[in-house]
């Protein structure tokens, strides 16, 4: 056997079946989550009826969320919901590497786009966890491959309809979608533009102004994008511009991925080769978002990942030495995904927390209702991010605050909160419990109390 000739196939295969492995092992090992508590109730409130969904202040409009509460009520429990999010993620790197081979790059490089993006710290990460970033990503893709593969008018009705379905999911959508959208508008000759518009038009009136009709999210929606009501320094700033500053660079790059995706469909080839630049020139401005996360909260870059990928694989197929690149990335993307730490299982056995929840009666308040929920504990109603007492939005006083809590067998709080934007229960409250309170639990992260 000539091993030149199959040492890339033979690389291929072996990173998918560490890939393989590990799918499995998220699948079958738990892992929680901050967040996963925080969508999981805004989609059980969902589900039983109350309307509206007021999470728009936190940058997070209904799809996602209604999507989840569409599963709860046809009776899937949240690990079943945390399984699905693992078919999404499979689903990327199938679409990634499908776009790549179908818009003219060799097999080799829709390998290495796959390879590229499944080797990526982040997207391991939030493949676990029950996270808008997946949803995100996923009908970004989908609008991106229907309209760059297909011809019709079908298609590109689809691909409007998976582009408002990205933005009814996160706000930060239009970070790609802008720039690709200005392109399409400045071209001529293209007329599904139109049809794209009509399809992204129909799901905005549908799904995501549905809620726009009650005067509370309205409001909401509005102040939060020029106010957050934590107090904390740099508070002022609204949330898209925040998050724009954060990594301007970064953005940039990223917008340039759509770029020469529609460059590779065989218009505006002269596209290709500048995109190529400004995405290398780019990389190691970027590697430490993109590869190592030098913080964990810093997912706001997870969707940008499926495109990075196969914009470097085209580019990586128009370079006479790609192959050769592309085969020691490759090499080290399988010694990555298989040795990085954050990519296997944290722990095979509940955590202590679960244990301590579980040997407790009555109702429990926690930050993170997904505790509660692993231990079989019912959580005192109220403070959750779409309830109205949260974040201080109605101006909840201590005292009052207080006398909730105070109707809760046991309280739980969780120190990782107190270092966050986002402290659900005020620091005198926190004072209070340790002075009143019986200490039942305790670790590194978390506190519980019973209540005398």
């Amino acid at each position: 056997m000539n091993f030149n000739r199959w040492k890339f196939p033979i690389l291929c295969a072996a990173v998918l079946a560490v890939m393989a492995a590990l799918y499995l092992a998220n699948a079958i090992v738990r892992h929680d989550y901050y967040d996963e508590g925080v969508y999981l109730r805004d989609a059980e409130l969902v589900a039983a009826g109350l309307q509206p969904y007021r999470d728009f202040v936190l940058l997070h409009p209904p799809v996602g969320v209604k999507l989840w509460a569409v599963l709860l009520r046809l009776g899937a429990a949240a690990e079943t919901v945390k399984k699905i999010n693992l078919l999404f993620s499979g689903a990327l790197v199938v679409l990634v590497m499908t776009l790549v081979r179908r818009l003219g790059g060799p097999l080799w490089s829709s390998a290495f786009s796959g390879i590229l993006l499944a080797a990526n710290v982040h997207f391991w990460l939030f493949s676990r966890f029950i996270h808008l970033e997946l949803l995100l990503s996923f009908f970004l893709l989908c609008s991106a491959t229907l309209f760059l593969l297909g011809k019709g008018k079908v298609s590109a009705v689809g691909a409007g309809v998976f582009a408002a379905l990205a933005i009814g999911t996160k706000f930060t959508a239009i970070f790609l979608i802008v720039p690709l959208a200005a392109l399409l508008i400045v071209r001529r000759g293209d007329r599904r533009r139109l049809y794209l518009a009509a399809g992204a038009g129909l799901v905005v009136l549908l799904v995501v102004l549905s809620d726009l009709r009650f005067p509370e999210v309205r409001r909401l929606l509005i102040d939060s994008q020029f106010s957050r009501p934590s107090g904390l320094p740099g508070s002022r700033i609204g949330l898209l511009y925040g998050i724009f500053l954060q990594d301007p660079l970064f953005w940039l790059v990223a917008a340039a991925a759509p770029l020469i995706l529609l460059a590779a469909r065989g218009q505006d080839q002269d596209l290709r080769r500048p995109a190529a630049v400004i995405i290398g020139a780019g990389i190691l401005a970027t590697v430490l978002s993109a590869v190592v996360p030098r913080n964990f909260h810093d997912y706001y870059i997870f969707f940008t990942l499926p495109f990075l990928a196969a914009g470097i694989g085209l580019c990586a197929a128009s370079f006479p030495a790609a192959r050769r690149v592309t085969l020691a990335v490759s090499a080290m993307a399988l010694i990555w995904i298989g040795l990085w730490r954050f990519v296997l299982p944290d722990d095979w056995s509940d955590p202590p927390v679960i244990s301590a929840l579980r040997a407790g009666t009555g109702t429990v308040f926690v930050e993170n209702p997904m505790l509660a929920r692993l231990a079989g504990r019912e959580p005192c109603p109220g403070y959750y991010f779409s309830d109205p007492y949260s974040l201080g939005l109605l101006g909840v006083s201590s005292e009052r605050l207080w006398e909730d809590l105070g109707r809760c067998d046991e309280v739980l709080l969780d120190r990782k909160s107190v270092a966050s934007e986002v402290v659900v229960v005020p620091y005198e409250i926190r004072s209070r419990l340790r002075q009143e309170g019986e200490l039942i639990y305790r670790d590194d992260r978390y506190r519980l109390y019973r209540l005398k």
